[in-house]
């Protein structure tokens, strides 16, 4: 019988990796991979066995939404071809997950927790009309204040949880 990839049966496309570095998500530490760009990446095996779901369903699933299959890819990480999933890709994947399907109960809370977070930001952007009356370009603008303070705000957060991360123990397999 032959056996085919999951990049032959998903026809995912390689990711050049340049950069990899620890990233926690729920609670486990990840390698994230970063792209020539500084597009960031996870292990899509690993977030999957994170939350106790097989990969190959999840990919299927995923195949079904456009937006989150566009952040799908191939690369290469310590040496070996691995599925990888766009960071806003895994986002969105994560709001779409059933969190009845997630193994671990606190794992679960957590992930209804960031649904429901993700529903409220969505709300706010609709009740605004930043969704539907064009403002959303507003949110793009550089000179817009509240678009620098929040960027700026994002932007130490993702410096003080790389700085944690470099402080961590790692919690994947080598052996893998």
């Amino acid at each position: 019988m032959n056996k085919q990839t999951i990049a032959q049966t998903y026809d995912l496309p390689p990711i050049p990796i340049i950069q990899e570095q620890t990233y926690a998500l729920f609670g486990r530490i990840f390698i994230c991979a970063y792209d020539e760009h500084g597009v960031a990446y996870l292990p899509f095996p690993h977030v999957c066995e994170g939350f106790g779901l097989e990969e190959k369903p999840q990919l299927a699933f995923i195949q079904q939404h456009y937006i989150v299959n566009s952040g799908l890819g191939l690369g290469k990480i310590r040496g070996k071809d691995i599925t990888l999933i766009r960071l806003d890709a895994l986002a969105l994947w994560l709001a779409m997950l059933p969190a009845a399907d997630v193994v671990s109960t606190a794992i679960g809370k957590e992930l209804v927790l960031l649904q429901e977070s993700a529903a409220f930001v969505l709300q706010e952007a609709l009740l605004l009309g930043r969704l539907t009356d064009g403002s959303i370009l507003e949110w793009h603008n550089e000179n817009n204040a509240p678009v620098r303070i929040y960027r700026q705000a994002f932007q130490l957060m993702l410096l003080a949880q790389e700085y944690l991360c470099s402080r961590s123990i790692p919690m994947w397999n080598d052996a893998e």
